[in-house]
C-alpha cells in the first residue's frame, strides 16, 4: 500500500506510518515512539541510530574516481582521527570505531583498483602561530582562521598524539602515509609532486623528475618521531636542487 497525498489534503496518518514500518523494516530497524511525543528509527534490540554519524566514511563513495581520474581529498576525510577526536567532538567510541574501519575501507578502495595517496604537510609550531598571525592580519586571509584553528594554539601535544595514533592504526602497507615537511610551502609542494609522478608508470616519463622524493623533505610516516628541523633553516641541510627542480620552484612561485 502506498501513502497517496492529494491537493489541499494530508496523507492518512495509519497509511504513512505503514510504509515507514516497512521501510524501517527492509534496514532491519523498527519506528520507537519517544517520551517527547516524537518517532525515533532504532535498531532491532532498541538502541537508537544516527546514520550521519554510521555513515561517516559512505559519504566518500559518490566523490572517488572513475577509470582514469583523480580526485584530491582534503584532511576532512580524517577529522574524526584528528580534530573531531581532540576537541570532542565525537565520542571515544566513534574515535575508535573509525580508526579499526577505516584500514578496511581503504583496502577495499585498493581491492577495486584505486591507488590511495596519503600526504601528511608536517610544520612546526613556530610556523603554525606565523601563519595564523598572517591570517588574523591580512583581510584576504582572514576567512581562513576560525575558533577552531585559535582553539587548537593550546592543544599541540594532543594534535601529535592524535596523529601518531592515526598513523599507527592507519598506515597500511599498500595505502602508507607520507610526511612532508611543510614550512617552505613552494618546495614542499614540489616534493609531492615528485612523489606522486614516481608512483604510476606512463609515457615520456622523465626519471630526473618522476623519482622519489628528498628524504630530508618527505619520509614515510613509520619513521617516528619524525626527524627535528629547524625554524630558521629549512632547507640548510637540504641536498643542491638540481637544474630541473631550480627550474620547477621558479614556475611554482
Amino acid at each position: 500500500m502506498s501513502a497517496v497525498v492529494l491537493p489541499d489534503r494530508l496523507p492518512d496518518a495509519d497509511v504513512v506510518r505503514t510504509q515507514l514500518d516497512r521501510l524501517a523494516a527492509e534496514l532491519g530497524l523498527e519506528l520507537s515512539a519517544r517520551k517527547d511525543g516524537r518517532v525515533a528509527l532504532v535498531r532491532a534490540d532498541g538502541t537508537a541510530i544516527a546514520p550521519w554519524r554510521d555513515n561517516y566514511l559512505r559519504r566518500y563513495l559518490p566523490h572517488l574516481p572513475m577509470p582514469g581520474e583523480i580526485v584530491m581529498f582534503d584532511r576532512s576525510w580524517y577529522n574524526r582521527a584528528g580534530v573531531e577526536h581532540v576537541m570532542g567532538f565525537c565520542q571515544p567510541d566513534e574515535y575508535a570505531r573509525f580508526l579499526a574501519d577505516v584500514p578496511d575501507f581503504e583496502n577495499g578502495l585498493i581491492a577495486d583498483g584505486i591507488k590511495v595517496i596519503k600526504l601528511w604537510f608536517s610544520i612546526t609550531r613556530a610556523e603554525q602561530l606565523r601563519r595564523f598571525i598572517d591570517r588574523h592580519a591580512d583581510p584576504v586571509k582572514s576567512w581562513k582562521l576560525s575558533a577552531i584553528d585559535l582553539a587548537s594554539l593550546d592543544k599541540w601535544d594532543e594534535y601529535t598524539k592524535a596523529k601518531e595514533a592515526m598513523f599507527r592504526h592507519t598506515d597500511l602497507p599498500d595505502a602508507p602515509w607520507t610526511v612532508v615537511k611543510g614550512n617552505d610551502k613552494k618546495r614542499a609542494r614540489l616534493e609531492v609532486m615528485r612523489h606522486v609522478l614516481s608512483l604510476f608508470d606512463y609515457g615520456d616519463k622523465r626519471p630526473e623528475i618522476a623519482c622519489a622524493p628528498d628524504p630530508l623533505i618527505a619520509w614515510p610516516a613509520a619513521r617516528l618521531p619524525e626527524p627535528m628541523f629547524d625554524d630558521d633553516a629549512p632547507i640548510a641541510r637540504q641536498a643542491p636542487m638540481n637544474s630541473v627542480d631550480q627550474r620547477l620552484l621558479a614556475t611554482a612561485r
